[in-house]
This record gives structure tokens, sequence and C-alpha cells, in this order.
């Protein structure tokens, strides 16, 4: 297998749309990001590990695909339980039936590089969450 396989900034941007598109596909774009503890699964199809601390559900839409990349703000989350951010999974439709599209993991500035940062990896039930991801397709 290519170790060093590349593709062009135009599929870049074609793939990374296709991401997008399923993510934003469930009813008005809805989607959702759950915060656990701990390491994440092997793979996004494995069951879920750590405990659920908090799930956000927005409709924000993802920023235009540019440089093989996209952004969202996921706003008003509430935090469900005490824990340590260690990984969070992205679902696609979350008003139906969700389905896990992607994770990866979490954490504070002392834990960079992260793939969602917070402000304080250490969560509180009761108080609420923002973050910002970026998606950004490889070269």
């Amino acid at each position: 297998m290519a170790s060093d396989f590349k593709i062009s900034l135009a599929a870049r941007n074609a793939a990374m749309q296709g991401v997008v598109d399923l993510i934003e596909s469930g009813d008005g774009g809805a989607y959702s990001v759950n915060v656990r503890t701990g390491s994440p699964p092997t793979s996004v199809s494995d069951a879920r590990t750590g405990s659920s601390l908090a799930t956000i559900y927005s409709t924000s839409a993802f920023s235009s695909v540019s440089n093989g990349a996209a952004t969202a703000t996921i706003n008003d989350g509430i935090v469900e339980a005490d824990g340590i951010a260690g990984y969070f999974t992205l679902y696609g439709d979350a008003i139906n039936i969700p389905i896990a599209q992607m994770q990866g993991t979490c954490g504070d500035a002392g834990d960079a590089p992260v793939d969602l940062q917070f402000n304080n990896k250490n969560l509180v039930a009761g108080g609420s969450l923002t973050a910002s991801i970026t998606i950004t397709m490889p070269e």
C-alpha cells in the first residue's frame, strides 16, 4: 500500500463537502456531539466506551469548505455529569436515528494537540458547553 499518497485540493474539497453533507443530512441539518470520559474506541463503528458527560445538539451549519476543511461552532450543550473529557463522537441526524460519523480526542490546552479543545476538560454537571470543531481532509 502506498504510504505517500496525495490528492488534489479539488479532490480534498469535494471529499470534505461529502463528509459535511453526510453530517448535516438529518432533519433541518441536525447533528450532535457526545463527549465521554476515557479513550475513544478503535473504530467509530465500535461500541462507545467511558461515561457520557454531555451531548450538544446543533443545527448550526458547517462553514463553506475551503482548503479541504470545514468548521462549525456547536452551541448550547449542558454538561450532564462530572468528569474529565477524553473523546467525542459526532453523530449525523440527531433527531431521528443518530449515526456515528466520526470520533476524536478532546481535552484542554495542556493536552494539545486534540481534535476538540475546551477551555477546561474537567466538566461539571449543570455547566454549559460550547465548542468549535474544524474537520480537515488529509492531503
